[in-house]
């Protein structure tokens, strides 16, 4: 995970399921997009969706807190 200070270039609402979630895109080109309202949206738990982003190979590499 990275502590650096998120510089957006991009804000984006995104529709997802009839719900609005924002979604930035930095000047390096990385997208960020918050997992909460996700979770929220879908009716699932936060915290057991981030013990499987943190075991999943790939999505532990790009995750930030």
């Amino acid at each position: 995970m990275t502590n650096k200070a998120l510089m957006p270039v991009v804000q984006k609402e995104v529709v997802f399921y009839e719900d609005t979630i924002v979604a930035v895109r930095l000047g390096d080109g990385d997208v960020y997009v918050p997992i909460r309202p996700i979770c929220d949206n879908l009716g699932v738990a936060l915290a057991g969706q981030r013990e499987r982003i943190n075991r999943d190979p790939v999505l532990a590499e790009v995750a930030t807190s």
